[in-house]
């Protein structure tokens, strides 16, 4: 779940909020979107895939997976959470908030039930 939100949501997030934001406040945010814009731009097309590989994604690899390590935690809190109020995966899918909505009557005969999947979560 936490490898398709990143791949769904960074991309489409990017593209849709520096043109929305641009767009919408103008004057000072809109001319330093731009220039980063024209940075990216400023890049030549590159003769085959064999440069971006080789010299490119190389140096990009190490700040692409800190900020996918940092997100990581508040996607699964975030799935988990879905999961607890029915909007997330169904049972009997193996998700820990689907886990511990449907136990919580549990919660003060067999506590341990729940205790499960909340340390799941926490060593997740």
């Amino acid at each position: 779940m936490v490898i398709a939100v990143v791949a769904l949501t960074a991309p489409l997030g990017l593209l849709i909020s520096s043109i929305a934001i641009a767009g919408y406040l103008g004057g000072v945010v809109d001319k330093a979107l731009m220039r980063i814009t024209d940075i990216f731009l400023a890049f030549p097309r590159l003769t085959p895939a064999r440069c971006r590989l080789r010299h490119i994604m190389p140096l990009c690899v190490p700040s692409l997976i800190v900020h996918v390590t940092l997100d990581m935690s508040s996607i699964i809190i975030t799935a988990a959470s879905l999961g607890f109020l029915g909007m997330g995966a169904q049972p009997p899918s193996p998700e820990c908030g689907t886990m511990i909505a449907t136990t919580r009557r549990l919660l003060f005969s067999e506590w341990w039930v729940l205790l499960i999947p909340c340390i799941a979560i926490f060593l997740t």
